[in-house]
């Protein structure tokens, strides 16, 4: 929802203009939608339940798509056996010819990435889909596509990449990840096919508090 320099409503935006049926999800993730939506776990504020990444999984290995982005390990990570290793700096993946401002992000922060490697074999077949330039330090697989089952997964270790600020910043790139990204996960049948932005973990829809387990006993 939000357009502030943090949020990442730009991605949002951008994946509506590529052709995606996109929507926001307000309740806990741990209901079957179908196997043609992919689902979008951005950087959430609060965990995600033992059920909910059960759920999210098995919609993947019967078709579905699932993108995670992650700044730290988490419970989906440890599921997959993912480690979430040293941290960089992301500036660009190649030379880009950019309009405006030859100056434009010069007083920005380049986002923050970390590196991706498995603790153990991988479930399927593996896409590196973003990795750091060489130029600015040792390369870090920053975004990786996994097959899983009959769907995809995409894990990116950082939820940087998708804020408004890098992404609106033309020489870091940050956009053609996103949109990467996704396209690894699209599924290949439906022609919009459905995306399901998470927001339930990051505060809205309704949340269990006493109060409202008291009002409701």
């Amino acid at each position: 929802f939000s357009a502030a320099p943090g949020g990442g409503r730009i991605a949002f935006e951008l994946l509506k203009r590529l052709g995606w049926s996109v929507t926001r999800r307000e309740t806990m993730l741990d209901s079957l939608v179908d196997s043609t939506t992919v689902h979008a776990v951005i950087g959430p504020s609060s965990e995600l339940g033992a059920k909910e990444i059960h759920r999210l999984l098995a919609d993947v290995r019967a078709g579905a798509g699932l993108v995670v982005a992650v700044d730290e390990p988490n419970a989906i990570t440890d599921s997959l056996f993912m480690a979430v290793g040293s941290e960089g700096r992301w500036f660009t993946v190649a030379d880009r010819a950019c309009r405006g401002s030859p100056m434009e992000g010069a007083f920005i922060l380049p986002p923050r990435v970390r590196h991706l490697a498995w603790r153990r074999p991988p479930p399927g077949s593996t896409t590196v889909l973003a990795t750091t330039d060489e130029r600015f330090g040792p390369r870090l697989n920053t975004a990786i596509g996994v097959h899983l089952g009959r769907g995809r997964l995409a894990v990116v270790a950082s939820t940087d990449l998708f804020r408004n600020a890098a992404v609106r910043t033309c020489s870091w790139g940050a956009d053609v990840v996103v949109a990467r990204v996704f396209e690894f996960v699209r599924p290949a049948t439906p022609a919009h096919p459905r995306l399901v932005f998470d927001e339930y973990h990051h505060g809205l829809g309704l949340h269990p508090g006493s109060m409202r387990a008291v009002s409701r006993y």
